[in-house]
């Protein structure tokens, strides 16, 4: 993986430890417990992560995202 493509995924996964985009994340969010943590020690965690577990968590993230879009444009029909 170049820098570059580290340090986008690195950004990604840390935005998600933030805040779940669609406000209430689901029960199975790998960040779920680690939104609680202080923002340093985010940092240090997705700075630890893996290619690999970077790669989990943005993948979860895009599945989870399409499912509940489409759920909810399904509501709205």
């Amino acid at each position: 993986m170049s820098r570059e493509q580290q340090i986008e995924k690195v950004s990604i996964v840390f935005g998600l430890l933030i805040e779940c985009p669609l406000d209430k994340p689901m029960d199975t969010c790998p960040a779920l417990e680690l939104r609680d943590l202080p923002i340093g020690e985010k940092f240090d965690i997705v700075n630890g992560f893996s290619e690999e577990q970077l790669d989990d968590i943005i993948t979860h993230h895009n599945k989870c995202l399409r499912e509940r879009e489409s759920d909810f444009f399904k509501l709205a029909d």
